[in-house]
């Protein structure tokens, strides 16, 4: 049996928000060096296979460890079954071990745990991997450094509610056609730390979008029909989703981003409740 392979993933640097609650997560990282690697050679039976981790289990966050950096967990992906995470365990055939061909990196899922304090961690290894008893593999982590996302958003930005009235069924004209007394102005304000770090703002719906700016509308107890929520940016183009956009690249400390919200018609109107949602990331590399 075969060949012992280490997972060592260099530096990772997480720019994070401290005020989102506790489970939420902070950022994704993958490990580095397993993709592609041979890591059983050859095996004559079965084997017990485990994962374990080295670290502390979170007491606040389900399947977390605790990283050493304060409030800050990691919830570990499984190095042979994707979509799990440490601890797991499983039985393997020699089949599929003769030879174990690794397909993936482990996920590491970042999370809060608590009330967070920036900071740096050192070289640990995260967790280690078992076959017959004995660890064949561990995956290390050379250094953690937590800091403050160099812009978070305005604390009015965070949950807004954008009331675009009620128009009536006699606005629209079509598939297409837009009710003008629904159009409402609103805006993302972001307040920044005095650096020059850029960061990266992304707009997604809630639900399926049906193209650009088209946010669909809930589905409740007696919900509108054949019309979305359209958001248009500050040059009226409709927003495109899931594409990050820069900022902050010139010291701002506070940034706004003009939006535009209106309904439109998308199909046969029928009369109703049209609430619809989109979340906003900001991310820092």
């Amino acid at each position: 049996m075969g060949a012992s392979v280490k997972g060592t993933t260099g530096a990772i640097t997480l720019a994070i928000d401290p005020r989102v609650s506790i489970g939420d997560t902070l950022g994704y990282r993958y490990s580095k060096g397993y993709t592609g690697q041979i890591l059983v050679v050859g095996c004559t039976g079965s084997s017990p296979y485990r994962s374990a981790s080295t670290l502390t289990a979170s007491t606040t966050v389900e399947g977390a460890y605790e990283t050493g950096i304060s409030g800050v967990g990691v919830i570990i992906g499984d190095l042979y079954k994707a979509g799990m995470k440490v601890p797991y365990s499983v039985s393997l055939s020699p089949n599929a071990l003769t030879p174990w061909t690794s397909q993936n990196d482990v996920r590491l899922t970042f999370v809060k745990t608590g009330p967070i304090t920036p900071g740096k961690s050192g070289s640990k290894v995260y967790s280690n991997f078992y076959l017959n008893s004995s660890i064949f593999s561990s995956l290390t982590i050379s250094s953690l450094t937590v800091i403050q996302k160099s812009c978070l958003a305005d604390v009015n930005s965070q949950n807004q509610i954008v009331d675009l009235g009620s128009p009536k069924r006699s606005e629209f004209s079509g598939p297409g056609s837009t009710a003008a007394s629904s159009e409402r102005n609103f805006s993302i304000k972001l307040q920044c730390e005095a650096d020059n770090i850029p960061v990266q703002v992304t707009f997604d719906p809630v639900g399926t979008s049906a193209g650009d700016g088209l946010l669909p509308v809930n589905a409740e107890i007696d919900s509108a029909t054949g019309v979305a929520v359209e958001v248009l940016d500050a040059n009226r183009t409709p927003l495109s989703f899931a594409t990050a956009k820069t900022y902050h690249n010139a010291s701002e400390k506070t940034i706004e981003i003009p939006l535009i919200a209106r309904y439109k018609q998308t199909g046969t109107v029928t009369p109703g409740t049209a609430n619809a949602a989109m979340t906003f990331t900001i991310t820092q590399n």
